[in-house]
């Protein structure tokens, strides 16, 4: 996580707190037993896995407001630290989930077809209250796009028999975190 106000003098840091986080991820995944363009099942997805290189990443931005600002108990060590701050931040998250990089000109949208090169995208507010004697509260609202079949594919149970026709939007999940650090 990266805080504006950390590069900023002291006497601007209190209300500066413009924070960031950016975490990509390049991965190679594989299931050694298949070859690389045989669809596969992995931990109850949906079963379009396919051997080779996958990108995944994670941005927030958003503004931490200091309401009550105490450092008494930061050098103080496991249950015993408590402190008496008071933080509000709230931000806007989006994440991609995995995005094929090896497989991606498969079978292009554009060309309709079973959308190889599709980019599934989870995007909302968050709200997190960092709140006295260690505990919290997070709040979360998160919308997904998702695929629209054609309606003479829709029905075919291997997705590689699918035609892509659009995408759409819909309300994912609402969470509501309470919490306690120690």
């Amino acid at each position: 996580m990266f805080d504006v106000a950390a590069v900023l003098p002291e006497n601007l840091k209190r209300w500066t707190h413009i924070v960031m986080v950016v975490k990509p991820e390049f991965k190679y995944k594989a299931l050694l037993t298949v070859n690389d363009s045989q669809p596969f099942l992995w931990e109850a997805d949906e079963g379009e896995n396919l051997n080779g290189f996958i990108f995944k990443s994670s941005f927030f931005l958003g503004y931490q407001i200091p309401v009550i600002e105490d450092d008494t108990g930061e050098n103080k060590t496991f249950i015993r630290m408590k402190h008496k701050r008071f933080k509000i931040t709230t931000g806007f998250l989006t994440s991609i989930d995995p995005l094929s990089l090896t497989h991606y000109n498969d079978s292009t949208m554009a060309n309709k077809g079973w959308r190889s090169d599709f980019c599934y995208v989870e995007f909302g507010p968050i709200m997190g209250f960092e709140l006295p004697n260690n505990f919290y509260v997070n709040l979360f609202l998160f919308w997904k796009n998702e695929k629209i079949w054609s309606k003479d594919t829709v029905g075919n149970l291997f997705y590689q028999d699918r035609k892509y026709e659009d995408w759409a939007v819909y309300f994912r999940r609402f969470a509501f975190v309470f919490g306690w650090n120690f």
